[in-house]
């Protein structure tokens, strides 16, 4: 009967099909619904996008190696995607999100469900819109607890709490950037920081709704930090207490003890925080670190509060927590250069050694040339971005389905740089150099199981600054660090080959350079690019794309059955693609279905099939309003009965009924009163083919979907061309 990966589960009154997968560890569901919400912040009300009317977004909660499905639903204005950042997805780029990279957004009206794998993380992590900058309202936290019968390799803390720090613009974030690409300057700089989306008593309008965070008396909290701010490094630290780092990155470090901490955009920390002051309350806060000379950025200060559960009187001054200044370079690099990795037997790391790919970046802030210097960035031009010199041009089709599909199609160009292509003094004099990139669309391609180091070095052009580099799809060694330029002699005599972090987005220091070292065992399609907002939207972004190993285990594994389509070619609405794999709401089929609804949608929904799979799909009945026999057919094809029976199918006892000896071969079948039938097919015939209940009355109340074949790779596998006359479908 061949190999079946594309197994379906059809419920009859409410249709849909049912992918069954496996996975190690428990599987977690979560609804996500995109909608504009009205907030107030600092003396303004404005709509935003939220996910479940929230701000920040809601936390998903996992154990190490657990699987998290995400239906995200998008009733907002625009096309959007969701990036779980630094969770690895192994073998499964179809859902890290970036939009036109992984996938083509999910378009409003429309929904699509991320399959989130969890592997080796552990500790804190997030998720974030990656479409333009709509991040800014779409984020929330990832808590990933210790995997079932392990626990931390601290004491258990007594309670647990997550802070986010972000940041507020007045403005629409999107006609922000657009209107900053459009001039060719700077994008107006937020208007506050915030935590858990509160600017807090430092701003005006602020201090009734100031966050706080209740703690008891000499109990020890686990505080999970997460800097989601758009555009600038963060300092934080809380008043009076001192701060124990255990974890960043969702990887365990050895502790640092401090009274501040310096975190990137993109990087969470895990912090244990002893309440062992006089009970009162005390603030917590942050304010930028920036480095860079004359960079536009937000200067405020976010607040919430610690608040000590108890009877004491309410203090006339809460004391605020001394933050080293914003520039101070050197705070910063005390505070970085203390993280190593724990490096335990429980918890154990593996640095490549042996490098096959050494890839040495230059990051510049650059000039694109305007006509007639009609523009508002230095010298009448444009501010771009580059990485060697190249500005990444995100493609209007995603870079993995032109990838998988061997269809590239001028979709990219494999041919991104080694080097920069004129070396210069990059930290020095940059007379020498150009400030003028070029644009394209410019992969890295790197061979399975390879040795990957990458030195992101730093320079001088323009506007000189710490750059928070991310790479999806891996966690990273940084192995080394420094100020100046990369010596190849010198600098790597300094690399800490033994115990260092294992992280998933760094800080290039300013005017300085950082080594990442990591082996490239994910296949698939990973963005990089810094996580300053600014600085991804002018183009400082590549893309590098692991090939696949020699086993299906190395291998990307096939695309669900759905992808948000990049474009609606010739639709024009005619359709939506995403027909459900499962019954939206599960429930008792043929049993009491009053917690089920009588009421379904309606629409024009087909499900897209790869040419070639092997298809089941299992017929349910249901006990709503009239159970009866259904008989079931499908155009195109005939199929294989394998099994039926009554009451509900059971994923574990029903499949073992199975005739796959001599199933009988048909195109109609029917599915038993509270009963169910399953049926298998080679998806070989490539078109648009219709299922439908064979009773006229039930096809006319809408008992139907559409299943539409792929083409295969040539014309034998393909969709004929149309007949010269078809019936037209109107007059007009």
């Amino acid at each position: 009967m061949g190999d079946y990966n594309n197994m379906g589960f059809l419920v009859l009154a409410l249709v849909g099909f049912m992918l069954l997968s496996k996975a190690n560890g428990a599987i977690h569901y979560y609804d996500f619904v995109l909608q504009e919400t009205n907030f107030t912040r600092v003396c303004s009300t404005k709509s935003i996008l939220t996910v479940n009317g929230t701000l920040p977004g809601p936390t998903i909660t996992v154990n190490r190696g657990d699987t998290a499905f995400v239906n995200v639903h998008n009733q907002g204005y625009y096309g959007l995607t969701v990036h779980w950042h630094g969770v690895k997805n192994p073998r499964n780029p179809w859902s890290d999100g970036p939009e036109n990279i992984t996938q083509c957004p999910i378009q409003p009206g429309t929904n699509f469900t991320y399959e989130v794998i969890f592997s080796n993380e552990e500790g804190t992590l997030w998720w974030h819109a990656h479409s333009d900058w709509t991040r800014a309202t779409v984020h929330g936290a990832i808590v990933i607890l210790p995997a079932a019968g392990t626990t931390y390799p601290f004491a258990t803390p007594d309670a647990q709490e997550t802070v986010i720090l972000g940041s507020w613009f007045k403005g629409d974030v999107m006609e922000i950037i657009e209107e900053a690409l459009a001039k060719g300057g700077d994008p107006n700089v937020s208007d506050a920081f915030t935590i858990n989306g509160q600017p807090g008593d430092l701003y005006s309008c602020s201090n009734e709704t100031t966050y706080r965070w209740m703690v008891d008396y000499g109990k020890t909290y686990l505080l999970r930090v997460i800097n989601a701010v758009m555009n600038e490094e963060q300092f934080f630290a809380i008043a009076n207490h001192t701060l124990t780092v255990v974890a960043q990155d969702a990887s365990y470090i050895k502790p640092i003890t401090t009274t501040y901490i310096m975190i990137t955009p993109g990087q969470t920390m895990d912090i244990l925080v002893t309440a062992n002051q006089p009970p009162s309350q005390y603030y917590m806060a942050s304010h930028s670190f920036m480095d860079g000379t004359n960079v536009a950025h937000h200067n405020g200060t976010t607040s919430a509060i610690v608040q000590y559960n108890g009877n004491y009187s309410t203090p006339s001054i809460t004391p605020l927590p001394t933050l080293p200044a914003e520039a101070n370079i050197t705070a910063a690099d005390n505070f970085t250069k203390q993280v190593r990795a724990l490096a335990s037997e429980e918890h154990p790391i593996d640095v490549p050694l042996e490098i096959h790919s050494r890839i040495f970046i230059a990051i510049a802030i650059n000039e694109r040339i305007c006509a007639n210097s009609s523009c508002e960035g230095p010298d009448n031009n444009a501010l771009s971005a580059s990485l060697n010199n190249i500005s990444f041009v995100i493609p209007s089709v995603d870079v993995l389905q032109a990838y998988y599909r061997g269809n590239n199609n001028g979709v990219y160009s494999s041919n991104f740089p080694d080097n920069p292509p004129n070396p210069y003094n990059y930290t020095g004099n940059v007379t020498s150099s150009t400030i003028y990139s070029d644009f394209g669309t410019r992969v890295r391609m790197i061979e399975y199981g390879e040795g990957v180091e990458i030195i992101f070095q730093g320079t001088n052009i323009i506007a000189a600054e710490n750059h928070p580099m991310h790479l999806h799809g891996f966690s990273f060694y940084l192995v080394g660090t420094g100020h100046g330029n990369f010596d190849n002699t010198t600098s790597p005599k300094t690399y800490n080959l033994v115990d260092p972090p294992e992280v998933n987005t760094i800080g290039v220091p300013k005017n300085g350079w950082a080594t990442i070292r990591f082996k490239a065992d994910n296949p698939g399609v990973w963005f990089v690019h810094c996580h300053l907002e600014r600085h991804t939207s002018w183009g400082m972004d590549t893309v590098l794309i692991v090939g696949n190993g020699n086993t299906t285990e190395t291998s990307i594994r096939p695309p669900p059955a759905y992808m948000p389509p990049c474009s609606k070619g010739n639709n024009n609405g005619v359709y939506s693609s995403n027909f459900p794999d499962n019954p939206p709401n599960p429930h008792n089929y043929t049993g009491d279905v009053t917690s089920s609804t009588i009421y379904s949608d309606f629409g024009t929904r087909v499900r897209m099939i790869e040419y070639g799979e092997g298809v089941e799909i299992i017929f349910q009945g249901t006990n709503i309003i009239t159970p009866e026999n259904h008989p079931m057919h499908l155009h195109g094809f005939s199929f294989y009965l394998v099994g039926t029976g009554y009451g509900n199918f059971d994923n574990t006892t029903s499949p073992k009924t199975y005739n796959l000896v001599d199933p009988p071969e048909v195109n109609t079948i029917g599915v038993p009163k509270n009963g169910r039938v399953t049926i298998r097919f080679k998806a070989v015939n490539p078109g648009v083919w219709f299922v439908h209940c064979h009773l006229e009355r039930h096809t006319n109340w809408g008992m139907d979907t559409v299943l539409i074949v792929w083409n295969g790779n040539t014309t034998e596998t393909s969709i004929r061309p149309p007949p010269a006359h078809m019936p037209p479908c109107s007059k007009s």
